[in-house]
């Protein structure tokens, strides 16, 4: 994999941590469904779409694959709680079955 190039300028987070995240979403650990089936607690996957860079068949197969899992959708790409933070924050109140 070509190492990625870091944005110029200030950044509002943590470039080498991006680095680390972005190969394990590249070259994920094959045992990550037998980590995930481990998962007893209800549990709610967030995706942000198609503009998102989790591959979709990651977050399906992960919602599928908890004991209790719940898969939403918010069109908002990334950064889903900041870009859409009434959707995320409604999603988040229904799993927990919050009032509004």
């Amino acid at each position: 994999m070509a190492r990625q190039l870091r944005p110029d300028g200030e950044l509002a987070f943590d470039w080498e941590a991006v680095l680390q995240v972005r190969a394990q979403i590249d070259r994920p650990d094959p045992r990550w469904p037998q980590v995930v089936a481990a998962v007893t607690a209800p549990t709610l996957v967030v995706w942000g779409g198609p503009s998102s860079p989790m591959p979709p068949e990651h977050v399906t197969e992960m919602a599928e694959t908890v004991a209790d899992g719940r898969l939403v959708r918010i069109d908002a790409g990334h950064l889903v709680h900041a870009r859409r933070p009434e959707a995320f924050a409604a999603a988040v109140r229904g799993f927990l079955a919050l009032p509004d």
